[in-house]
């Protein structure tokens, strides 16, 4: 049924798009089309060395070291039994969407990027100091180890584990949040922890404005 939905979805993009073209609307359309996509996504990571298996609703699944399986979830409870054989429950909402099944529970960052040069919000808001392993880190970041990292528009990250910061973004005026700070906003990134450590110089330096 979901899946035929998203087909439906898909070719009401294709004919919205000729539709707007040449109205500068393009990217709205997009965001739109990916909240009604992407509703339920999820995606179960395994970011350790070792090949893993879990349980998800009574359903097995194997991952590959390293690797990544996208899951449709329907809202409300679900039950996860990690490789260790520990029982996690989870809830999802009508408005999850890319959202990431952490069956490891391992660490993942969160890094938080300004764009625009207004002064509504300054990016050195929600500054830590932190420590990932044996590795420290300072700057504008969270880090999640529970095993649904739940995602909702835009929050708390926008780009996910394979994506890297745009130069430019789109500003969803359909969004509160964005639409009363037009000038200055800020987005995160979530990364695995070995992503986080080989990317972490660049970005602070980049924070540090050096």
């Amino acid at each position: 049924m979901r899946i035929g939905f998203k087909l439906t979805a898909i070719a009401m993009l294709m004919v919205t798009v000729v539709v707007t073209a040449g109205c500068g609307r393009f990217d709205k359309v997009k965001y739109l089309f990916e909240s009604f996509y992407y509703k339920g996504t999820t995606y179960a990571d395994n970011p350790t060395d070792g090949a893993i298996t879990f349980t998800l609703d009574g359903k097995s699944y194997t991952l590959a070291a390293h690797s990544m399986e996208t899951l449709d979830l329907d809202p409300g409870e679900h039950v996860l039994v990690t490789p260790s054989g520990e029982e996690r429950r989870f809830q999802v909402t009508d408005h999850d969407m890319k959202s990431i099944l952490n069956p490891t529970e391992s660490v993942y960052a969160i890094w938080y990027v300004q764009y625009g040069e207004g002064t509504v919000k300054n990016i050195r808001y929600g500054e830590v100091t932190t420590s990932i392993g044996n590795d420290v880190y300072t700057g504008p970041m969270k880090t999640h180890s529970e095993v649904y990292i739940q995602r909702q528009g835009n929050y708390p990250f926008r780009f996910g584990l394979d994506e890297a910061f745009p130069d430019v973004v789109y500003v969803n005026e359909d969004d509160p949040n964005e639409r009363g700070n037009p000038d200055a906003l800020i987005f995160g990134k979530i990364y695995r922890a070995a992503d986080f450590k080989a990317a972490y110089p660049a970005l602070h330096k980049e924070y540090m404005g050096e």
